[in-house]
């Protein structure tokens, strides 16, 4: 998970400036020392509240559901309406 990656001794190597904050306990949703946050959700679920200023999505149709149309409508709904398009 990316939270494991941020603390890896690896990760602090190329990038020591990057710092989680003491208090992130929570592995979708967490904060940087420097005020970044990060937020994880399931396409589908709820965003709204949400403000991103990049914003990325990674498999959002599963291999079960990428050829049925009716999915790939119901995920670009959701896509359109969680970006506010």
């Amino acid at each position: 998970p990316l939270k494991e990656l941020l603390m890896s001794p690896e990760f602090q190597v190329l990038f020591p400036a990057l710092k989680l904050k003491q208090d992130a306990r929570k592995a979708q949703e967490f904060e940087t020392t420097a005020g970044g946050t990060y937020f994880c959700a399931g396409a589908g679920s709820g965003v709204a509240g949400k403000r991103a200023t990049i914003a990325l999505c990674d498999d959002v149709l599963s291999e079960q559901t990428a050829f049925r149309k009716a999915e790939r409508d119901k995920i670009n709904k959701w896509y359109s309406v969680a970006l506010g398009s």
